[in-house]
């Protein structure tokens, strides 16, 4: 959820056997109506990746300026990364007041990626970046808290072969 000029927004994803989403499907207008709300919704697919992935976050601290999250978003794009969430804020910086800007980002690394040539790779485009602005702050690092799941064996079988 997340509160927007007053209102607020809300995204969940739902999942069921076909007869309980039909119901919902049919029940969420009146529902809308009921409490006011606009409702969307929209039927949508699993994904598969074609490659396992390896979780990874990424959080970057910078003086607010337009285009930070579409430059990350195609430096991503461009190495076939996928950003599976992202999140944003801005603050003012603590002792000069200056807008910040700051993104946390989950992305779906390829498991047979050069993890430290795609690190060197990033801290690289971050300097092209910050050569004006030392206040920056980046940081890449693996999800560590993913939790069970098929990315624990393949964040296991990484580390022993490297």
């Amino acid at each position: 959820m997340a509160a927007l000029g007053g209102r607020f927004a809300l995204l969940m994803r739902v999942s069921g056997n076909w007869d309980a989403l039909a119901k919902l499907e049919a029940r969420l207008p009146a529902v809308g109506d009921e409490l006011g709300l606009a409702l969307t919704q929209q039927r949508t697919r699993p994904t598969r990746p074609e490659k396992p992935l390896i979780p990874y976050t990424v959080e970057v601290a910078a003086l607010d300026q337009p285009g930070i999250v579409n430059s990350l978003a195609n430096f991503f794009a461009r190495l076939h990364i996928n950003i599976e969430a992202l999140d944003t804020e801005t603050y003012p910086a603590p002792h000069t007041g200056a807008p910040m800007f700051a993104v946390h980002m989950t992305l779906g690394i390829p498991a047979d990626a050069h993890i430290a040539t795609l690190r060197g790779d990033f801290l690289d485009y971050c300097d092209d970046r910050t050569s004006t602005r030392p206040s920056s702050r980046f940081a890449f690092k693996r999800l560590e808290s993913c939790g069970p799941g098929p990315f624990d064996a393949l964040i296991r079988a990484r580390d022993d072969a490297q």
